[in-house]
């Protein structure tokens, strides 16, 4: 039978525990022995009971402490968190170096299916903060009986240290700018799949500590729990000290502060610390705390085993149970999850929104602001090629679809907003409900309808037949109710500007930001997956010379309205009822016509543009400055769905475009391509070369077509690449 993690984890730890108490016991009987051969004094069993019922109660107080931060990424049982501290507990007697934390970590991190390294962290601070006063408490106590600077100097490096990591952590949750750009870079150094998940990681702890810090009851369930966990603790070492020894040989309190932190090292015999108990027992001697040197490790053994064996057993007893992993398992799959349980998710949306957040971009932090400061919930983003970010939420309890942009770019989406208003009555068109502007920022909701997939699905799920029938309806919506198509006249300067501004200026832009981009724009040809063409230039400039090919594109119907972004990306499907919802038009194109829709269409038909998003394969790039020439490698990204349906799809165009329009249409692909690499170089440099390719080779199709035998052979387009 195939185990589950969570039953390896709990089969790792049991093997653990087995073999870590028979080394402790081989390795500690006879310090232990040795401690209780020397114990003169009888001892008030009574009062033992309540310091363990106190030392209990305040890990209760404790696990509440650790509950209320990781409730900010999924709330958990305190049952939960009680027997994580408790393994905790018993793995730090086990093994050295306060291992115990970490397999506490691991428990929880499984137990609450939330990342680990959030859990860590949650763990870690609260340990800081217990060594803050340890460390301080040390230095206090110290001071005020005497103690030698040999013996407190360890204590304030420690002090200093912790509050040092602290602080910084504190900058790192208030989204310090050179901490965020550190971790980025520092993540980058490492595979896809550690760099994703520990950058999720990491926005999840600014996110959760964050969530934490803006609910003051949450703050003062904290500072309460935090001040009962350390009162426990304390008022039973004091009872110690005062009530469970029959003997005046102990009379400053202070002793007692550090003895606990002492016998556990001393028992496994490091010499150093075994030098600094006797000289801590010397010291109390001399200053009359003591009777006798031996007390420190008669107090520390009566401590430490108050503060730690209870508990101990109980997590042994936990630990050994079936249901320890087995029900929390079934039940973690059960719920409601917080928003901020995201640190594990996969989707590469979600990956590049934390990305562009710890890069510190506009979008991503005003995104990040709006779900801080107020009721919004973020549920999923989705992926797009745009400057926005597009995202599910949930508002005042309302789930939609929620569009944001920076200011600076405010008008282009207001433009999207007005379009949608004002076709609101057109038929399969998404609604828009509102709009607002925040500080810095600008967004509208549109309706969800949760019913709705998208057309990629559908397109590789259904038969042929339905999704031929779904995408003519598209065109006859366009045609009928989008459209007011004019005659087909020459529209020289809205080409010109629009070759300019969305091609040959973007280039130029994307070039400056990606390196590798430039280098291969440098050369004069290009070879992409093994044939080799002009350079984009040298198409460009072809292309612009040629009278046929520039006619072509100067002359198609203009309409006032068209969608400007009709991908297979942006069309929605009901699978049950076969209801087709259209969204997200980007109606700023100089070029306006259904040339334009049809391109966008033939830019997931023919360049596979949904696979080329969903795909973070990095291509082969080899340049040889000396000849001029690049190489760009990548596996094609087209299905046979996409080829199938393509095909009917160009039978379709050629009904309702006109000749020279039908020609055109491998140029705008093309250059559509080449247009968003400013926007790729940025959201995923790593595949901006593929898009590079994609528009060479429309372009180079586009050009090819001019030939005199091909245009007398056939006026449709050649064969795509």
């Amino acid at each position: 039978m195939r185990r589950t993690k969570g039953s390896r984890l709990r089969l790792g730890l049991l093997v653990t525990a087995v073999v870590g108490i028979v080394v402790f016991g081989l390795a500690n009987t006879g310090h232990i022995i040795d401690v209780l051969a020397a114990w003169p004094p009888q001892l008030d069993l009574f009062w033992i009971g309540v310091a363990m019922i106190l030392v209990l109660l305040g890990n209760v107080a404790r696990a509440v402490r650790t509950k209320t931060v990781l409730d900010q990424a999924r709330p958990g049982k305190l049952r939960y968190h009680l027997d994580a501290l408790a393994v905790g507990v018993l793995f730090n007697i086990l093994l050295p170096f306060r291992a115990g934390e970490i397999a506490r970590a691991g428990v929880l991190s499984r137990r609450l299916r939330i990342s680990l390294l959030y859990t860590a962290t949650a763990i870690a601070i609260e340990r800081l903060l217990d060594v803050a006063v340890v460390a301080g408490a040390l230095l206090v106590f110290g001071t005020v009986s005497g103690l030698s600077f040999d013996v407190l100097g360890a204590a304030v490096p420690m002090l200093v240290l912790v509050i040092a990591v602290i602080v910084a952590f504190v900058l790192f949750v208030r989204e310090n700018r050179v901490l965020m750009r550190l971790v980025f870079a520092l993540t980058g150094l490492l595979a896809d799949g550690p760099r994703a998940r520990l950058r999720m990681s990491s926005w999840s702890l600014i996110h959760g500590y964050q969530a934490l810090l803006r609910s003051p009851s949450q703050v003062i369930r904290y500072i309460v729990a935090f001040v009962l966990s350390w009162s426990g603790y304390l008022l039973a070492v004091y009872i110690i000290l005062e009530r469970v020894f029959t003997t005046a040989a102990v009379r400053p309190v202070g002793a007692g502060v550090f003895a606990p932190f002492v016998f556990p090292e001393t028992l496994f015999g490091l010499p150093f610390l075994s030098d600094y108990t006797v000289e801590l027992g010397l010291h109390l001697t001399a200053v009359g705390a003591l009777t006798d040197p031996i007390w420190v490790l008669s107090l520390a053994f009566v401590i430490w085993t108050v503060l730690n064996l209870p508990t101990a057993i109980y997590g042994v007893v936990r630990l050994f149970s079936r249901s320890f992993f087995g029900r929390v398992d079934d039940d973690a799959s059960a719920g409601t999850i917080a928003r901020l349980d995201r640190s594990q998710r996969k989707d590469h949306e979600l990956s590049s929104f934390v990305d562009s957040f710890l890069r510190r971009d506009d979008l991503a932090m005003v995104m990040h602001k709006l779900e801080m400061t107020s009721d919004l919930e973020v549920l999923r983003f989705f992926k797009g090629g745009s400057d926005a970010v597009t995202a599910l939420v949930r508002d005042d309890g309302e789930t939609r679809v929620r569009k944001v942009v920076p200011e600076r770019y405010r008008e282009k989406l207001a433009q999207q907003y007005r379009w949608l208003q004002k076709h609101s009555e057109t038929p399969s068109m998404v609604r828009a409900l509102s709009e607002a502007d925040g500080p810095g920022y600008y967004f509208f909701d549109i309706e969800f309808d949760p019913r709705m997939a998208t057309m990629f699905r559908y397109v590789h799920t259904a038969p042929a037949d339905a999704s031929r029938r779904a995408l003519l309806h598209v065109w006859n919506v366009m045609f009928d109710h989008v459209y007011d198509l004019r005659p087909e006249e020459r529209h020289p300067e809205a080409l010109a500007t629009y070759v300019r501004d969305r091609l040959t200026d973007r280039l130029g832009q994307a070039a400056a930001r990606h390196e590798q981009l430039a280098a291969v724009l440098d050369c004069d040809t290009v070879v992409i997956r093994g044939r080799e063409y002009p350079n984009l230039h040298r198409l460009l400039a072809d292309i612009t010379a040629d009278e046929r090919a520039w006619s072509d594109l100067e002359t198609y119907r203009e309409s006032t309205a068209i969608h400007g972004d009709l991908t297979i990306d942006n069309l929605l499907i009901d699978q049950e009822s076969g209801r087709v919802l259209i969204i997200d038009p980007s109606d700023d194109n100089q070029v306006r016509g259904p040339v334009l829709d049809f391109a966008r269409h033939f830019q997931s038909l023919w360049g596979g543009y949904e696979f080329l998003n969903e795909s973070d394969q990095r291509p082969e790039v080899r340049i040889d400055r000396a000849a001029g020439r690049a190489e760009i490698d990548f596996e094609s990204y087209r299905s046979a769905g996409y080829q199938e349906l393509s095909e009917w799809t160009e039978a379709l165009a050629a009904e309702r475009l006109t000749p020279s329009e039908l020609r055109s249409l491998p140029f705008h692909v093309g250059l559509l391509y080449g247009r968003m690499l400013s926007h790729r170089v940025v959201i995923d440099p790593d595949t901006a070369l593929v898009y590079f390719a994609r528009s060479v080779q429309f372009l180079d199709q586009f050009h090819a077509q001019y030939d005199a035998a091909a245009l007398a052979a056939d006026s449709r387009p050649a064969e795509k690449p």
